[in-house]
């Protein structure tokens, strides 16, 4: 299993407004893709990288659990795909923490 940290910063956007607002963890509810790549440091030879890419889908459940899915691909090769679940916490001032826990 692997298990992921990551800023709710990131979700918080779409909640920005002129106005001063509150939020809480029924703020962030609904499904969302995402996607990243980058690169990752290769197992065998310690001076070479390798491409990293990842999409998911996420559904936040407006009580701070999270559910979803990943697929992964190193070096172009597919990784498979993964079941997600997680936790998260949005405060008043609409940042929060999630915490991932990924599986086969």
């Amino acid at each position: 299993m692997k298990l992921a940290i990551l800023s709710a910063a990131m979700f918080s956007a779409p909640f920005l407004s002129a106005q001063t607002q509150t939020c809480n963890n029924a703020t962030l509810n609904g499904t969302y893709l995402y996607s990243f790549g980058g690169s990752v440091k290769n197992p065998t030879d310690a001076n070479a990288t390798l491409s990293y890419d990842e999409q998911g889908k996420l559904t936040f459940n407006g009580g701070g659990s999270i559910s979803g899915t990943t697929t992964t691909s190193t070096a172009g090769t597919i990784e498979g795909s993964n079941m997600v679940s997680g936790t998260y916490s949005i405060s008043a001032g609409c940042f929060g923490a999630v915490t991932l826990t990924t599986g086969t």
